[in-house]
């Protein structure tokens, strides 16, 4: 199975998307249509950019491959989350439970896991960062980010921008989401293809 989205304005991807959050996002506003892209804006009111991300509705399971083409402005972080589940708030909206993102930025490629604290509280995290490969991602350049699950028991291969590297993802389940995410800066996703 091939699924190939367009983020364009002429496009209904909203079909098989549902806006969910972070346990780390402070804010709920929603992705900004634009004519080839979505992308995410500043918050006025937390006085910070909008983390924001849409996940299919679908589960998948290893030998899955995600590819997002994105870029940002100045300083950003579009990525690709894979997520144990999704759950609701205390006020209703949707967000990520244990969550790997990987994460495009001007300084390069970092990989991080985002757990809920040992009390359970949807209002206290862990966020580790697994890795940090450093190059450089220019301002405004459309960015390729690939993430194969499974290539390898109990690891994500991850393609970008020429760089190619594996990493251990042993907290990932057997069926997982996948997400598409905007957050630090102003970032737009155009286009992105799920192989399964």
């Amino acid at each position: 199975m091939i699924c190939n989205y367009s983020f364009a304005s002429d496009k209904n991807w909203r079909n098989d998307f549902l806006e969910v959050y972070s346990l780390v996002s402070e804010t709920r506003d929603s992705f900004i249509q634009e004519e080839s892209a979505i992308r995410n804006s500043y918050n006025e009111e937390k006085q910070s950019y909008n983390y924001i991300s849409i996940a299919h509705k679908q589960r998948f399971t290893a030998g899955t491959r995600a590819m997002l083409t994105c870029s940002f402005e100045k300083y950003g972080a579009p990525l690709i989350t894979l997520s144990n589940s999704v759950e609701k708030d205390e006020r209703g909206f949707l967000i990520y439970g244990d969550h790997y993102e990987i994460v495009a930025y001007e300084g390069g490629c970092n990989v991080w896991f985002i757990t809920k604290s040992s009390d359970g509280s949807q209002k206290t995290y862990i966020n580790q960062n697994l890795l940090r490969l450093r190059f450089p991602i220019e301002n405004g350049m459309k960015i390729d980010l690939s993430v194969a699950v499974g290539a390898k028991q109990g690891f994500i291969t991850v393609d970008i921008c020429g760089n190619s590297f594996d990493i251990p993802v042993p907290n990932l389940s057997d069926s997982f989401i996948i997400g598409f995410t905007a957050c630090e800066g102003i970032n737009r996703l155009y286009e992105a293809v799920i192989e399964q």
